[in-house]
């Protein structure tokens, strides 16, 4: 009788291990965006009981994770950043098994940049408007690895390189304020009264809501201003 239970005991023990080992088999990385995520044990034993963690940023800032305990949490990711998510099984007699850690990395959402080009507008065109303006809408959506969209609706233009080579216009967009429109700096213009194209890059952060994305370029290239041709006799 005590033989049988043994060998019953030692059988539990090997499925244990067993489930214990496939776990720690999961992958080592995971990419993931800002969004809410709910990863599971495969194959939990019952009886066992599972505990949860996160290292690395500061909880509540720039994640939640919710229960710490079970066989399903929810992490709701703020930041992007790199984490280390974990889980331990203890099972039914009190046995601790070893922690599996998956090194997180979390992206913010993209998007592409814009390149253009433009001549000096020292000219008036027929209708009175400058004749050549950056004519470049803003992105309004945005992505992160393939499976999540953003809706932008705000853009904040936080520098533009060589900005101090040109005369922007008057009314050209403004840098580090909240820009609600998609076609913000769709009217800028600029004189450049060098002898060489100037190419001016706007620095963009875009939101989604509270979400911040990954900073994009726009590339404007000011071609030298034409002045009026001298007539002689």
């Amino acid at each position: 009788m005590k033989r049988k239970a043994l060998i019953a005991t030692m059988l539990t023990a090997v499925a244990t291990l067993a489930n214990i080992s496939a776990f720690a088999q999961s992958p080592d990385t995971h990419g993931a965006c800002i969004s809410t995520e709910t990863p599971s044990i495969d194959g939990d034993i019952p009886g066992s009981t599972y505990e949860w963690g996160i290292l690395g940023g500061s909880e509540g800032d720039d994640w939640t994770l919710t229960p710490t305990t079970g066989t399903t949490v929810t992490i709701e990711w703020k930041t992007p950043g790199d984490y280390t998510l974990w889980s331990q099984e203890t099972n039914q007699w009190g046995c601790i098994g070893p922690k599996t850690e998956i090194a997180v990395t979390v992206a913010s959402f993209t998007v592409l940049d814009a390149t253009t080009s433009i001549c000096s507008t020292t000219q008036p065109g027929e209708s009175g408007t400058p004749k050549d303006v950056v004519g470049i809408t803003l992105p309004t959506e945005g992505s992160c690895n393939a499976t999540h969209t953003y809706t932008i609706d705000k853009w904040i233009i936080t520098s533009i390189d060589n900005i101090d080579q040109v005369t922007p216009g008057e009314d050209n967009a403004e840098l580090n304020v909240d820009l609600t429109s998609a076609d913000a700096i769709e009217n800028d213009i600029y004189t450049n009264e060098t002898a060489a194209p100037v190419t001016l890059t706007y620095h963009i952060t875009p939101y989604a809501g509270t979400v911040e994305g990954s900073e994009f370029l726009v590339s404007v290239t000011v071609y030298p201003q034409v002045k009026a041709p001298k007539i002689k006799w």
